[in-house]
């Protein structure tokens, strides 16, 4: 191969790295911040982005959708019924199900009207709803690590080849 593959394989390679190098530090970062276990904690004390068991939370039956069969949304709120959420629980759960353990994290943004009706959640008008989600545990933020984290070492490798080819193609006369 000559100097000019070389040279784009390198390219390549660094384009690849820094795509996949933003998103895995990010997750890496919320993954250490969100803890090992869930900590029981009301829906007024859970903040954004921590694990914790919702242990006021009721799930509003009567307001359950299903987003294609991977996703059941409820609109919930905590004992008192002053704080309304939307909670979002990974396949097709029955309420009974759901309100055995209700574990997750707040994301930061909330749902906006736009959303509510894409997921088809009944939120009675409200905007601005917080999101409780199980995707924002650890185990699923693992599961989105993987490919960022294989574009990174992909694009590291192809540089390092790219860079090693460089070098070698240098010293031949």
């Amino acid at each position: 191969m000559g100097k000019s593959v070389y040279a784009l394989m390198l390219a390549a390679g660094c384009f690849g790295f820094a795509a996949g190098f933003s998103p895995t530090v990010k997750l890496l970062g919320t993954i250490s911040s969100t803890g090992s276990s869930p900590v029981p904690a009301t829906v007024a004390d859970a903040g954004t982005g921590r694990w914790v068991t919702l242990t006021d939370a009721r799930l509003r039956c009567d307001k359950r959708s299903v987003y294609k069969d991977s996703m059941t949304f409820f609109l919930a709120t905590d004992a008192s019924l002053a704080s309304s959420f939307v909670a979002q629980f990974i396949g097709v759960v029955t309420c009974e199900a759901a309100q055995q353990q209700i574990s997750g994290a707040f994301i930061p943004e909330p749902l906006t009207l736009a959303d509510l009706t894409h997921y088809g959640v009944d939120a009675g008008g409200a905007t601005g709803v917080r999101l409780f989600t199980q995707l924002a545990t650890p185990k699923y933020l693992k599961m989105a690590l993987v490919p960022f984290a294989a574009i990174l070492l992909i694009g590291g490798g192809l540089a390092a080849f790219g860079l090693r080819g460089l070098l070698r193609a240098r010293k031949r006369p």
